[in-house]
């Protein structure tokens, strides 16, 4: 009869724990979306990527403005 008491004792404090777990883990979720908002347009993308991704992509918008023509005449 104890050991079954003592089981259920635990199954009831890992429930307990979890509950708990899954509470905080909400609660960071939460906290996590809130700073995304914040901090979305924080920084410039330059800040954050490196200088040989920027060139790939600076490269590839400058193809073809030959084509345009002068902005100024």
């Amino acid at each position: 009869m104890g050991s079954k008491l003592s089981v259920a004792i635990g199954i009831f404090t890992t429930s307990c724990l979890l509950e708990d777990s899954v509470e905080s883990i909400f609660k960071l979720k939460e906290e996590h979306l809130e700073k995304l908002k914040e901090l979305r347009f924080a920084s410039f993308p330059s800040e954050n990527l490196p200088t040989s991704i920027l060139k790939l992509v600076e490269e590839e918008d400058k193809a073809g403005m030959h084509q345009l023509g002068p902005f100024y005449e």
